[in-house]
């Protein structure tokens, strides 16, 4: 089954799409998505649920997309982890337009309040896929307030060679969870 989200970019023109899809649990069943307000909020739900969520599920990875020949130079987002689970930790892993892998270290990422994440690439290069992937027993709940920055990637030119360039970011996710806002 494939079950996706798929949200609008907002002041685009052609209108474009950031896909919402591939979320697993930690028994690595996949797990439905469902939207509220727009983008700006996607949770996991349990397979047999209604168009209301009326069974939340969390899941342990998360894929985002653009559509084809688009990719994102900027990116934030929230993400929140179930409660009373402790501290874990959070990996990212993003494709650029030339099928290059990079993967982060790990980052902490806490149970109480959202976790912010942002992402900035090298010159030149965009993200064509990104998977984000928690520690054991420290499943995610939903991804908030979800922004990109985004370009046409026949708008980028071909990449030059020369060592070092292919730090798409060191996943450019340093500072990365710098500020968290806690539930009330």
């Amino acid at each position: 089954m494939d079950y996706e989200i798929q949200g609008d970019l907002t002041d685009s023109d052609p209108l474009r799409h950031l896909h919402f899809m591939d979320a697993y649990n930690p028994n690595n069943e996949q797990v439905k998505l469902h939207a509220q307000h727009g983008v700006a909020y996607v949770e996991g739900c349990a397979v047999g649920s209604t168009l209301t969520c009326d069974a939340p599920q969390s899941f342990v990875t998360l894929t985002l997309e653009p559509d084809a020949n688009w990719g994102w130079s900027g990116m934030d987002w929230s993400l929140d982890v179930l409660n009373d689970t402790g501290k874990g930790s959070v990996t990212f892993k993003a494709y650029d337009q030339y099928k290059n892998e990079f993967i982060s270290d790990p980052f902490d990422i806490e149970d109480k309040g959202q976790n912010r994440y942002k992402l900035t690439t090298a010159k030149d290069q965009l993200v064509t896929r990104l998977i984000i992937e928690t520690s054991d027993g420290h499943p995610m709940v939903d991804i908030k307030q979800v922004s990109v920055t985004d370009a046409r990637i026949e708008e980028i030119p071909e990449p030059i060679p020369e060592p070092g360039t292919l730090a798409l970011l060191g996943l450019g996710l340093a500072g990365l969870a710098a500020s968290r806002r806690r539930k009330q």
